[in-house]
């Protein structure tokens, strides 16, 4: 096998033994001209997922499996199979995900082949409940989402399943290694970081299964932690990308989301969760010019009663 190969598949898993033959399997049954390589990161799994990773790799040369020695619970385990990939484009799989379609990765490619204007191109994905493998009829993305996703509205909220897309490699180069060991929220920030550099492109049609259940490394976290980490996506990344003027994106973003959030919360009664999203929006977000602090006192205002 070359040095190089087209495409780079991230294949990342935390004790996800009973999900990632699935996922893998997905990965292995594409249907592609371009050469690939699976490069699985496992963060210190306890449950069995590393035999099932050895076995896979044993019988396929495209699986190449990076294990960790300890569990690093940060965007390190983006950063260090990202640091691994020979491919110019790069799809990231969570091992509790799969793919539903065996051109994937035909598809995208063939997309940014004919449009170098893009950092990356996301499809949608069907949401999948639990620990079954039939997705849904929900939708993960919107189809009121616009085509195409810039620097500005990165900013806005995360409008894609990280099993969706591809992302050109060059697009997140400029990004030094510390920024993905300050904290833990994988998929967002790396869209952030290649907006930057170029458009999103979104596809409606779905491509992958989106699972929620209680033992994913997001969705598992309570309300008062994942709001901490959209947080410091905001803080860390637009002090990253400080030099591409994302400051001000980002903070506009975070005051008009941690906004919405509040009243939606508030409307919820779950007061607590609207007073700190209040709070982040005051401390991270561009509250005075974007949401403005007469409207941001009478949210509060409303939490708190």
């Amino acid at each position: 096998m070359s040095d190089q190969v087209d495409i780079s598949i991230l294949l990342i898993a935390y004790n996800q033994r009973p999900f990632i033959e699935k996922a893998l399997q997905s990965a292995q049954s594409q249907r592609t001209s371009r050469s690939f390589e699976i490069i699985v990161y496992d963060d210190a799994s306890t449950d069995g997922t590393q035999e099932i990773i050895e076995t896979a790799a044993g019988a396929d040369p495209h699986v190449k499996p990076i294990f960790s020695s300890v569990n690093r619970c940060s965007n390190a385990a983006l950063r260090i199979p990202l640091e691994a990939a020979r491919g110019r484009y790069i799809s990231i799989l969570d091992a509790d995900d799969f793919w539903t379609v065996d051109d994937k990765l035909e598809r995208q490619a063939d997309i940014l082949d004919a449009d170098r204007a893009l950092s990356g191109c996301f499809h949608n994905a069907q949401i999948v409940e639990g620990d079954g493998f039939q997705p849904s009829s929900r939708r993960w993305t919107p189809p009121t989402q616009p085509e195409r996703v810039d620097r500005v509205t990165i900013w806005d909220g995360n409008p894609f399943a990280t099993c969706a897309g591809m992302l050109r490699r060059d697009a997140l180069a400029r990004i030094s290694a510390d920024w993905f060991d300050r904290f833990f929220l994988t998929d967002w920030p790396t869209y952030a970081v290649a907006a930057g550099e170029g458009e999103l492109l979104f596809v409606d049609a779905p491509v992958g299964a989106y699972r929620l259940h209680q033992r994913g490394t997001y969705s598992s976290v309570d309300e008062t932690a994942k709001l901490k980490r959209i947080a410091e996506f905001y803080r860390f990344t637009s002090q990253a990308l400080e030099d591409r003027g994302a400051r001000p994106l980002a903070a506009a973003g975070a005051a008009r989301l941690f906004g919405d959030w509040a009243m939606d919360f508030t409307e919820q009664g779950k007061r607590a969760a609207a007073i700190r999203c209040m709070y982040y929006a005051a401390r991270i977000g561009d509250v005075g010019g974007t949401l403005g602090w007469r409207k941001w006192a009478a949210i509060l205002a409303k939490a708190v009663k």
